[in-house]
């Protein structure tokens, strides 16, 4: 009897921030240092704030994370 393999599932994490200073809203993953900003973080597990640079306009902030 041959057995069906399982569909995988891939993970996919997103962190969604609005700037406080131009106000636009963007992924703060897509930036190429983000864990390195962001060492020993633990999504989901962390009550730390995770810090951000705004693509549009630069500005340099930190957000809190929340599920």
């Amino acid at each position: 009897m041959s057995e069906v393999k399982k569909p995988t599932g891939t993970w996919s994490i997103s962190i969604f921030v609005d700037c406080p200073k131009c106000d636009d809203n963007f992924d703060a993953m897509d930036d190429v240092d983000f864990w390195e900003d962001n060492k020993g973080i633990k999504l989901g597990l962390n009550d730390d704030p995770v810090y951000c640079i705004c693509p549009y306009c630069w500005h340099k902030f930190e957000a809190d994370l929340e599920w």
